[in-house]
């Protein structure tokens, strides 16, 4: 893994989003495509394989690890959402 690589890669990142439908607000979760650079994209899919992991296995390590890559997870969205 080289940071100083320039190789962007596509990340597809789902926002919640209101919507009306027969006068009844629903909610739908939108995918906007966002280029990242290469390292990133690794660490996020190492931080959702950790996330899938704590869902099929329930020991306290896998979940403890699982919370963590969720909290990560949830920090880069905020991130990627002020550049959006």
């Amino acid at each position: 893994m080289d940071w100083q690589d320039t190789t962007v890669w596509m990340i597809k990142f789902g926002r919640l989003r209101k919507v009306k439908v027969n006068e009844r607000t629903m909610f739908k979760v939108t995918l906007t495509p966002f280029e990242v650079p290469a390292v990133y994209h690794w660490l996020v899919c190492q931080l959702i394989a950790e996330e899938r992991h704590g869902l099929q296995h329930n020991s306290h390590e896998s979940r403890r690890r699982q919370i963590y890559a969720r909290q990560v997870l949830a920090a880069f969205a905020v991130v990627l959402n002020n550049f959006l």
